[in-house]
């Protein structure tokens, strides 16, 4: 078969592509061959892998096409969209996603305004609207530096090339608790949220996330995971994550026997629940309660 420029494809063959490529080759077929199948180079096939070794079947779903528009959303639509990530998931607007990723809030903000924008500017909106998505590497370095820096000399490597070798993702997962605007409402009044992020953040950037009212307990977290284990389909996940009694509680314990396919690390240190729990009463107002 002809080597061809697969951008000659509409989006929706171009993703049919790449997830059949992948296939072949995770099935055993060799890259140089499947080049040769599918019509494609070889540093193509190499590059689509090294997608979704990163991020799961969702990294080779369809881009938009085309040049980005450019430009920036007018403060209403830029609420409205704030408004979806807070009372949505992607799958409840019928977004081939389970988690909120800066691919599905790209294609969100195109299904319904027609604008397209590079992830890049994605992601800087998010932070821009105040979901900053952080490592727990960074608290836990505030807490017990010296053991954190350890274990990153001596313990992650050995994490990386285990998940090398079982062909698994890392992500790190974070939570924190944050008060968002949806910006102005009609009476001109701008209406604050307290939310509860629960977020992952993988090695090469790619970001899963969910906003919930919920404050931060097992069950939440489990439904996290849930969502988490299907985006990645069926790729094993390494998630690292701090020693948050809600990571170490009996139901996610229970959780993870019955769902093997994710292994929590935990960084050294130690988080207690009245940080977490009081960042939620500061910025609510609502006592917390016990798990």
């Amino acid at each position: 078969m002809d080597i061809k420029d697969a951008r000659s494809l509409s989006a929706t063959a171009q993703e049919e592509l790449r997830k059949r490529a992948v296939k072949a080759v995770l099935g055993g077929m060799k890259q140089t061959e499947a080049a040769r199948v599918f019509g494609v180079t070889r540093q193509a096939i190499g590059r689509w892998l090294r997608s979704y070794r990163a991020g799961g079947s969702d990294a080779l779903g369809a881009k938009p096409q085309g040049r980005p528009t450019g430009g920036t959303l007018k403060d209403w639509q830029a609420s409205w969209v704030m408004n979806m990530l807070d009372n949505r998931l992607p799958d409840d607007l019928k977004l081939p996603y389970s988690l909120w990723t800066s691919e599905a809030v790209s294609r969100l903000i195109e299904q319904k305004f027609g604008l397209r924008f590079s992830l890049w500017t994605i992601r800087r909106m998010l932070r821009r609207w105040g979901l900053s998505l952080q490592r727990p590497l960074r608290r836990a370095l505030e807490r017990n530096p010296r053991e954190v820096r350890r274990w990153v000399r001596d313990e992650y490597p050995a994490l990386v090339r285990e998940a090398r070798a079982d062909k698994a993702v890392i992500f790190w997962s974070g939570e924190a608790v944050l008060r968002l605007s949806h910006g102005p409402s009609r009476s001109g009044e701008e209406h604050v949220h307290v939310r509860q992020l629960c977020s992952a953040v993988s090695n090469q950037g790619h970001i899963r996330f969910l906003l919930s009212r919920e404050r931060y307990q097992a069950g939440l977290f489990i439904d996290f995971l849930t969502r988490l284990q299907k985006s990645a389909k069926r790729r094993r996940i390494f998630l690292i994550v701090d020693r948050h009694p809600v990571h170490r509680s009996a139901q996610v314990k229970a959780w993870l026997e019955a769902n093997r396919r994710i292994r929590l690390v935990f960084l050294p240190g130690s988080a207690s629940e009245s940080v977490q729990g009081g960042a939620w009463e500061a910025a609510s107002g609502t006592p917390t309660r016990a798990a």
